[in-house]
């Protein structure tokens, strides 16, 4: 028997923008730009997210499909996975820990149990 694992959604987006997202998917909490007023840019966005979950940076698994979407959760001492939909080179300085070329492939990069 598995166990669940908290899911969040982390957005720059505006609040009107995901109105009814989460009738749609069972997140466990919203982090959103507008509410935070910090952007993903911003390690205080990330600080948000690791202070609502008050556990080690390094637990928590970080998905972007940028690269503004790695470097500062990575800065963190976050997990970070690349969502590489577009099949890319990465050429930042700041590597991902992990990359997928879509979201199903991160089930095998979860803990099982």
């Amino acid at each position: 028997m598995g166990y669940r694992l908290p899911i969040c959604l982390a957005s720059d987006c505006d609040i009107e923008m995901i109105s009814g997202i989460d009738d749609l998917f069972l997140f466990d909490h919203i982090f959103i730009s507008e509410i935070l007023r910090s952007y993903k840019l911003n390690q205080a966005f990330f600080k948000h997210v690791i202070g609502h979950y008050q556990i080690e940076p390094q637990r928590i698994l970080h998905i972007g499909d940028s690269k503004q979407d790695i470097i500062c959760p990575t800065q963190l001492g976050m997990m970070t996975c690349w969502l590489n939909h577009r099949n890319e080179t990465w050429t930042a300085p700041v590597k991902p820990d992990f990359e997928v070329n879509s979201l199903s492939e991160i089930l095998d990069l979860l803990p099982k149990g």
